[in-house]
């Protein structure tokens, strides 16, 4: 009878498995770039990779706890409160939403919301750096890894070194970081309750969201936003091929901690240049830029970068925002999302524009 009890303690000791994995865990671009930009930036990154598994099913359980907490306080925040049925099935597909980060044992359903699932956001990350990859290095299968290197079909814009590892011949890429700072403070006090939160204005975030994606130029975030269109252009004068923007959203909290607290949005980009005009591109982005937001942006140059150099760059570049979608209060993650509601804050330009080769 003591045997019986302590078995039967120890089973329930046990946190039961999420995922499994159907068979080895994936080590192909597709894959590494996937749990790059989500689940390392969520977690951690791994020393082994018999950890994966592990680190998905505590981003799983980490995003069901922010699913179960924001259906708390706020029951009709991601739901339409008409048909329960389908209100039901909606919540299921957003805690059980199938992971990108290997294949599972078991089958799955897609919840179809890559503006904030993990899950979603790590499928959308790979369909974009399957475009991308296609474009730079016009790969016949973007899923292979570099050990299969040997045998890609290549076209005029890359070379294979003595070391049989594929490069761009004669192109940079240059990863750039413009942090930014809404100036309005939001108060918190003010969506106290979900109609509130639906219904109050998000102090200048919606206004940033929507002139960087489009229109005239903006007052907000000390007058230096202005559409991405203009600065895609000033970047193809300077001599830029192309590439790749997201705008990532953070908040921090203020002096009463989140009482009060700052919208914190970082343009990345992802810039593909000739070789000879890495350094003019980089100086005339910097030159466009106000002095006190000059001195906190990053460039990092890329010369003559692989296939697996562009998968962490597109990782770095569309990583998740974990900070606001999975640790800040709900009612600030249910303002971002209601802010860039109907707005594309990820986009290509040039020779990156689309996802077939020209």
């Amino acid at each position: 009878m003591i045997n019986r009890v302590r078995r039967a303690v120890k089973v329930e000791a046990v946190a039961p498995e999420l995922w499994e994995p159907s068979g080895r865990i994936p080590r192909s671009y597709a894959a590494i770039v996937g749990r790059a930009a989500v689940l390392y930036p969520a977690t951690r990154w791994p020393k082994a990779t018999s950890e994966i598994v592990a680190l998905t099913n505590r981003l799983a359980r980490m995003w069901m706890a922010r699913l179960n907490a924001i259906h708390t306080q706020y029951p009709l925040a991601l739901v339409s409160g008409d048909d329960p049925v389908q209100d039901k099935r909606r919540r299921s597909a957003l805690q059980y939403c199938r992971t990108p980060f290997f294949v599972p044992a078991s089958g799955g359903r897609f919840c179809r919301n890559p503006s904030f699932c993990p899950h979603c956001w790590g499928r959308a990350v790979i369909a974009l750096w399957r475009d991308v990859d296609g474009r730079l290095f016009s790969s016949p299968s973007p899923l292979r890894s570099s050990i299969a290197d040997r045998g890609l079909e290549l076209y005029s814009g890359c070379e294979s070194s003595g070391d049989n590892v594929v490069r761009l011949r004669d192109r940079a890429l240059l990863q750039v970081s413009l942090p930014l700072e809404l100036p309005r403070v939001v108060q918190m006090a003010a969506v106290a309750d979900c109609d509130a939160l639906l219904s109050a204005p998000v102090c200048g975030l919606t206004e940033f969201l929507r002139r960087r994606s489009s229109g005239a130029a903006s007052s907000a975030a000390g007058g230096l936003v202005r559409p991405r269109r203009f600065d895609h252009a000033a970047l193809r004068r300077a001599g830029c091929l192309g590439g790749l923007e997201n705008l990532a959203l953070s908040a921090t909290p203020g002096p009463n901690a989140w009482d009060d607290f700052l919208w914190r949005p970082t343009i990345r980009q992802l810039l593909v240049v000739h070789r000879d005009k890495a350094a003019a591109v980089s100086d005339a982005l910097l030159q466009e830029l106000p002095t006190h937001v000059a001195d906190f942006a990053k460039v990092k140059t890329l010369i003559e970068p692989t296939r697996r150099k562009l998968v962490y760059a597109v990782a770095d570049t569309l990583r998740y925002d974990a900070s606001l979608l999975l640790h800040a209060p709900v009612e600030v993650m249910l303002m971002a999302l209601r802010a860039r509601t109907g707005l594309r804050l990820t986009t290509t330009f040039g020779c990156l524009y689309g996802g077939k080769k020209r």
